[in-house]
């Protein structure tokens, strides 16, 4: 499977957001249709604690439970959507 730099820079950004909402990349699933244009959501993470994280997370975006696919346009209003919601979450510092 070939991934364009777009899909790439796409999916590193929702793999940084996850994790600063606590979440791993494989605890979900995001996918991207280049046939539309789209991004949605395909699952959410098993137990209650990461689902409400997960849940937090797509809600930082526009997304809310009965809702399956961003609302942001495909390409930079969608990476500039992501780069502000990881902007306002804070990070979490491990020691």
């Amino acid at each position: 499977m070939k991934f364009t730099m777009y899909e790439f820079a796409l999916m590193t950004r929702f793999a940084e957001l996850a994790k600063r909402y606590g979440l791993e990349p494989w605890q979900f699933g995001i996918e991207y249709d280049q046939s539309t244009g789209e991004t949605y959501v395909t699952g959410t993470p098993v137990g209650a604690e990461a689902n409400g994280r997960f849940r937090q997370m797509i809600g930082a975006l526009g997304i809310s439970d009965d809702t399956r696919t961003f609302p942001q346009e495909e390409g930079r209003e969608m990476l500039e959507a992501l780069d502000e919601a990881i902007k306002s979450v804070p990070r979490k510092w491990v020691r």
